[in-house]
């Protein structure tokens, strides 16, 4: 990186901040870091290139709000995400809507570095760890009766959110009765005895 760069911090808890704090420090980067609790409010206006590392909390719905008016705002922005989250159809929304980066705060030293050299080359970063739980629960814990219908992939995104039977019916448009019906056979498919049981097989799986 021969001209500065802009690196902003968003969202970190204490721990997590020092961390990073003295990782950049160590590290021979030539750029202006600012610590920001809501970058939107802080960044000016006249900022548009810039990297941003945003550790996102639980709540996929509001992450997913903040990140979509961040990129608006900032169009030519690039954003690496952090966040304990490595359910498969979240992180590839999250990528869909322009993010450059996904790393579990575990992620090491090095690691980072990696995705911040490399999301500011211009190219994108999926944390290794991520990939291979993916690969891992795709070929060695997948039950082979759990293959679910389309409907029943839907309903089964909506149980993982916390929906409940009757949310469900609201949300895609069928009866509480249905949605039921789609709870059940998901229960079974799944060889589990609740709702609980299916969320836990759920993440297991990837979801």
């Amino acid at each position: 990186m021969t001209e500065q760069t802009s690196i902003y911090i968003a969202g970190f808890c204490p721990l997590l901040l020092h961390g990073l704090e003295f990782m950049l420090k160590q590290e021979q980067f030539n750029f202006e870091k600012k610590i920001v609790s809501d970058a939107l409010a802080i960044i000016e206006p006249s900022k548009n290139k810039f990297l941003l590392l945003f550790h996102l909390r639980k709540n996929f719905a509001g992450n997913r709000k903040s990140v979509e008016c961040f990129l608006k705002r900032y169009p030519l922005s690039r954003i690496i995400v952090l966040s304990e989250n490595c359910k498969q159809t979240h992180i590839k929304a999250f990528f869909k809507l322009g993010i450059r980066g996904y790393v579990l705060p575990t992620i090491g030293d090095m690691r980072l570095k990696q995705a911040i050299y490399e999301v500011l080359s211009g190219k994108s970063f999926l944390d290794p760890s991520i990939s291979k739980k993916w690969i891992d629960m795709t070929f060695h814990n997948a039950k082979p009766n759990a293959k679910l219908t389309r409907r029943e992939e839907e309903v089964l995104d909506l149980i993982i959110d916390e929906y409940t039977t009757k949310e469900i019916g609201q949300k895609l448009f069928i009866s509480s009765c249905t949605a039921e019906t789609h709870r059940i056979n998901i229960i079974r498919k799944l060889g589990v005895r609740n709702t609980a049981g299916v969320v836990r097989e759920a993440m297991r799986m990837g979801r």
